[in-house]
């Protein structure tokens, strides 16, 4: 007989084990739960970075928090405070390893170490191989695509990136302030720019995200690297003691859409990534939230992807539009943006956590006309 669960997460990523995390939780002891994922994170394989107001789920395993933020331009550079967020930056292993610790201490959730290969959705329930095993579930939570998505009538761009973690013998930075962007760099007609993020004041994560759709090899990132070191940090001797690459989605793909009755998607296939800049931890953890506030008051899953779909989704399709379709430099977009508003007010904005009015303030400080020809683009 199939082993049955009330819910089965496939899929042990930041969208996966955020919501386990959750779920672990005492009060949801009532359930039965299955995570299936034959990947056995055990290294770091990424670096999530976002902000936040006061303490936070996982500032027990942060890499570091920080108060300040830079931005340079070819025009200017700023040093901003991010109070009353923090900068925070995680990376995966302890992640994970806290979020499976805290799985294999509860009796309510199980974890098996392989991936989902046949899903087959019925009237009142879901079927699921994995390996030799069959499962049955009442709702399936999946943090990758089972069906071809087309993104032809969407706006889409890749962010792709290349990072070293460096480490240095003299003290070169301030643990206290992240590089949130770097735009002196030639722009080569896309939009692309460094971030540092120290860890402490002799080893950093130096990274540079590309919005075009050509990724490289990890060579040709490895030489943008390099060339920014020497020409905008000045050092000559550091060691590299890890890299990391990877590509995420920028787009208005209408995610959702392939929820079904009983599977409902989380993480990037979700609709997690921000359309408009790419950041995606701070909105996975959020949607985990929502996810097991719904659980927890017996409400639909599908209310849970609502502010997906909300008044923040046509501000990113403008943004998208000026980019993309009007081909507008992103450079100097961001660099306007930082130039007339604070950090806090642009992390507030991001977050969609801002009023009409003052949505508005950072709308009229942007430049006009491509705005609005994108914004009544995107409305029609």
């Amino acid at each position: 007989m199939k082993r049955h669960y009330n819910y089965i997460i496939a899929g042990a990523g930041a969208g996966g084990l955020s919501l386990a995390y959750r779920l672990s939780e005492s009060s949801f002891s009532g359930l039965r739960i299955l995570i299936l994922d034959g990947d056995p994170k055990n290294k770091n394989d990424r670096t999530w970075s976002w902000w936040e107001k006061g303490e936070g789920l996982y500032d027990s395993i942060l890499e570091n928090k920080f108060q300040g933020i830079q931005f340079h331009s070819a025009s200017h550079s700023r040093l901003m405070a991010a109070d009353p967020y923090a900068y925070k930056m995680i990376r995966s292993q302890p992640f994970y390893d806290l979020c499976k610790k805290a799985v294999a201490d509860c009796d309510h959730i199980d974890y098996v170490s392989s991936h989902a290969t046949h899903i087959e959705e019925a009237e009142d329930l879901v079927h699921v191989r994995a390996g030799d095993e069959a499962y049955t579930t009442d709702y399936l939570l999946k943090s990758f695509p089972t069906e071809e998505m087309d993104y032809s009538d969407s706006l889409y761009v890749s962010q792709h990136f290349g990072g070293w973690y460096i480490k240095t013998d003299n003290p070169q930075f301030d643990p206290d302030v992240a590089t949130f962007m770097d735009f002196r760099i030639h722009q080569k007609d896309d939009t692309r720019f460094f971030y540092v993020l120290p860890i402490s004041a002799h080893e950093a994560l130096v990274e540079i995200a590309i919005f075009s759709n050509d990724i490289l090899k990890p060579e040709n990132y490895d030489v943008l690297i390099k060339d920014y070191i020497s020409e905008y940090l000045f050092w000559e001797e550091y060691q590299i003691t890890e890299r990391e690459y990877g590509v995420i989605p920028m787009t208005n793909y209408p995610f959702w859409k392939h929820n079904t009755q009983r599977v409902y998607n989380l993480g990037t296939y979700g609709g997690a990534v921000k359309p408009s800049s790419g950041y995606a931890f701070s909105r996975i953890l959020r949607h985990a939230d929502r996810i097991a506030k719904a659980i927890s008051e017996d409400k639909p899953l599908a209310s849970t992807y609502k502010s997906y779909q909300s008044k923040y989704l046509l501000y990113d399709e403008t943004l998208l539009d000026v980019l993309l379709l009007q081909k507008k430099s992103g450079a100097d977009i961001f660099s306007n943006l930082f130039q007339h508003n604070g950090a806090p007010d642009i992390f507030s904005f991001l977050d969609g956590d801002t009023t009409l009015k003052e949505e508005i303030k950072i709308f009229s400080r942007m430049p006009k006309l491509p705005f609005l020809k994108g914004f009544f683009r995107q409305l029609g």
